[in-house]
C-alpha cells in the first residue's frame, strides 16, 4: 500500500477498494495540496491558485494529488501533479472493479454535497461559495460553481468556516463507512447459500369455517376453495362431529402405539432434506447439470422443487411431532397449527398445478336424503352420492362403512403392543437411507462442496424426482382420485380418510394406514387401476428430463 513517502507505490496485485481509499487518508502526510482532479483522461489540469489566501499552500509531501484510470482495461496508474527531478512514477496493476468501486464512492462523496457552502477568508473580505470535496489534514478542497477545485489551508479560515469544514469532513466519513459497509454486505450476501431473508410464499386465504347446514353443492364448493387456499383442516372440518371424535380418538390411541425415537429420526431426516434445499438453494441451483438443461427447464424444476421443500421444512418440523405433546392436545388443535404452518405452500402447488379451475359440481337429483351429484374434473365425470349426518354431507358409501371401519382398527389398535410401530421394521431405516445422502450437502460451506455432493444426488435421486413432477404437472389432465380428485369423490373415501390419518397426519406408517388403499388411489392418480399404475420415472442417461420438463413447462395447457 502507499506509504506517503512518494508518488505511486506500487500496490499489491490483490488490493481493493478500501485499500485505494486508504491512500487518500493524508493524516501527518499532507499540509496542503492544489488540487484533486478525478478525471478519465491523461492530461493535466494546471493547479489552481488559492483564492482566498491569494498563495499556494506548500505541498511538503505530495501522494496522488489524482486518480487516473488510463484506459478502460485492467491497469491503471496512480500519479502526483508534479515528479521531482530523477523520481519515477511507478505504475500499479489492480482490479478494475476496485476502480469503479473507489470512483463510484468518490462520486457519492461529491454528490452527497449537492448543496454549496459559504466560506469566509480569516480576515472577513473575501467570501465564496463553494461546494466542499474533502477535508485532508489541515486543508479543504473545495469545488466552484465551474468546476473548478482549489485548495485553502483552514487557518486562513474564519473559524466558522474551519467548524463547518470539519463537520462536513466527519459526515463524508460516516458515509463513505456506510457505503463501504453496504458494498461489503451486498457481496456477502451474493455470496451467501441463500437470500436473507429466505423467500416465502405469499400467505394463504384466511381460512373460512364450515357452517352446518349448508347444501351439498354449497358445502362442496366450500371444501374446493379452503383445500385450494392450501387449509387442510376443511377435510376434518367436514366430517360430522362424531367422525372427528372418531378420529381424534384413533389418532391418539395410534400415538401411543409408535416408537417415539425410530419417529423422530425419521421425521428429522426428511425435514433435513427440505431444510437444505430451502437454505442452500442458490448453492444447490447453481449446480452445472442445471445450467447444461434446457431453456426453461431448471427453472420449472426450481419452480415446483422449493415449494415442496418448503412444504417438507415446515409440515416435517421435528417440534410437532413430538408424541408426548402430541397426547396433550387436542388432535384439531394440533391440525391446526398444521394447517397454519403449511397453508401457503400447499396454496403455491395448487396454483401451479392448476387442478382446482377444472373440478365442478352439478346436482343431478336428490331422492329419500340422497343427493346426486356429478363430479367434473376435466374431461371426467363421476356420479356420487351423498347422505346428510348432522348438518354434515358424506359421502353415502363412506357413510355405511364408517363404524364397522373405525371398530375393525380400534381392536387392531388394541391388539398392538405398546412403542412396537416403526421399531426395527423397515420404516426405520429411512434415516440409514438419508443421511449419507443429505449431511455432506448440510455441511458444505461452499457452493463448489455443495455441487460435489450433489452428484450422487442428481444419479440416484433427480431422475426419479423428475418423473414425479411430471406427474404432478400432468395431474390435470388425467382421471382417478389424488391431486386430480382431492376431494376422493368415488367410493370408499371417508373410508381412507380414517385409515390413513395416521400416516399422512403422524406419519406412524402402521399396517392399519391401508397402505393397499393409498398405493391403488395413487395409482388411479396416474391414470391407473391399481397399485401396478406407477407414476413415470426419469433418468438424466434415458432423455427422460426433456419429456419431464416439457410437460412441467406445459401444463395446464
Amino acid at each position: 500500500m502507499h506509504s506517503g513517502r512518494g508518488a505511486g507505490a506500487q500496490l499489491p496485485a490483490d488490493h481493493n477498494f478500501a485499500e485505494i481509499w486508504a491512500d487518500f487518508r493524508p493524516e501527518n502526510q499532507y499540509t496542503g495540496f492544489d488540487q484533486l482532479v478525478v478525471t478519465p483522461n491523461s492530461q493535466h489540469r494546471p493547479a489552481a491558485q488559492t483564492i482566498l489566501s491569494g498563495r499556494r499552500p506548500q505541498n511538503r509531501n505530495p501522494s496522488f494529488a489524482m486518480i487516473h484510470q488510463r484506459h478502460p482495461s485492467r491497469s491503471c496508474h496512480l500519479r502526483a501533479p508534479k515528479r521531482r527531478a530523477g523520481e519515477q512514477t511507478t505504475r500499479s496493476r489492480c482490479n478494475p472493479n476496485s476502480l469503479v468501486i473507489g470512483f463510484a464512492i468518490v462520486a457519492s462523496f461529491i454528490g452527497s454535497t449537492a448543496q454549496a457552502e459559504r466560506w469566509t477568508a480569516l480576515g472577513g473580505t473575501k467570501t465564496i461559495d463553494a461546494k466542499m470535496i474533502g477535508l485532508w489534514g489541515d486543508s479543504v478542497v473545495l469545488q466552484l460553481d465551474g468546476g473548478r477545485r482549489v485548495t485553502v489551508n483552514l487557518l486562513n479560515l474564519q473559524a466558522e468556516s474551519r467548524i463547518q469544514a470539519q463537520e462536513l469532513a466527519r459526515k463524508q466519513v460516516t458515509f463513505r463507512e456506510t457505503i463501504v459497509g453496504e458494498i461489503k454486505s451486498a457481496a456477502e450476501e451474493a455470496a451467501a447459500p441463500a437470500p436473507t431473508p429466505l423467500p416465502e410464499p405469499p400467505p394463504a386465504a384466511t381460512y373460512v369455517p364450515f357452517k352446518s347446514g349448508m347444501s351439498v353443492i354449497d358445502q362442496l364448493e366450500w371444501s374446493k376453495q379452503q383445500q385450494q387456499a392450501g387449509h387442510i383442516i376443511a377435510a376434518f372440518d367436514a366430517l360430522p362431529p362424531k367422525y372427528q371424535a372418531d378420529i381424534e380418538q384413533l389418532a391418539k390411541t395410534a400415538a401411543a402405539k409408535i416408537d417415539a425415537a425410530t419417529l423422530q429420526s425419521i421425521i428429522s431426516s426428511i425435514h433435513q432434506i427440505g431444510d437444505v434445499i430451502v437454505t442452500k438453494q442458490r448453492w444447490v441451483f447453481s449446480h452445472p447439470r442445471f445450467a447444461a438443461m434446457e431453456d426453461g427447464s431448471a427453472d420449472a424444476i426450481k419452480e415446483m422443487l422449493l415449494p415442496v421443500a418448503g412444504l417438507i421444512r415446515v409440515g416435517l418440523d421435528p417440534k410437532a411431532f413430538d408424541l408426548a405433546a402430541f397426547q396433550s392436545t387436542p388432535f384439531r388443535s394440533w391440525l391446526m397449527q398444521r394447517d397454519q404452518a403449511m397453508a401457503p405452500y400447499i396454496a403455491e402447488l395448487n396454483e401451479l398445478s392448476g387442478a382446482a379451475n377444472l373440478l365442478s359440481f352439478q346436482l343431478k337429483g336428490e331422492k329419500d336424503g340422497v343427493a346426486t351429484v356429478e363430479v367434473t374434473m376435466g374431461t371426467v365425470k363421476t356420479l356420487v352420492q351423498f347422505i346428510a349426518v348432522d348438518g354434515h354431507w358424506v359421502e353415502k358409501a363412506s357413510a355405511d362403512e364408517w363404524d364397522k371401519s373405525i371398530s375393525e382398527q380400534t381392536q387392531q389398535l388394541a391388539d398392538t403392543p405398546n412403542g412396537s410401530y416403526l421399531a426395527g421394521g423397515m420404516t426405520s431405516m429411512i434415516p440409514d437411507l438419508i443421511t449419507p445422502m443429505v449431511n455432506p450437502m448440510a455441511q458444505a460451506t461452499t457452493a463448489e462442496e455443495m455441487h460435489v455432493a450433489m452428484d450422487p444426488v442428481f444419479d440416484n435421486f433427480v431422475g426419479p424426482a423428475v418423473g414425479t413432477l411430471m406427474a404432478v404437472a400432468n395431474m390435470s389432465t388425467g382421471p382417478g382420485r389424488g391431486n386430480n380428485n382431492p376431494y376422493g369423490y368415488n367410493d370408499g373415501a371417508y373410508d381412507s380418510y380414517s385409515s390413513g390419518y395416521g400416516e399422512e397426519g403422524m406419519g406412524t406408517g402402521m399396517e392399519a394406514m391401508n397402505m393397499e388403499s393409498y398405493g391403488e388411489s395413487y395409482g388411479q392418480s396416474q391414470g391407473g387401476s391399481g397399485p401396478s399404475s406407477s407414476p413415470p420415472t426419469s433418468d438424466s442417461s434415458n432423455g427422460g428430463y426433456k419429456e419431464a420438463m416439457e410437460a412441467m413447462k406445459n401444463r395446464g395447457n
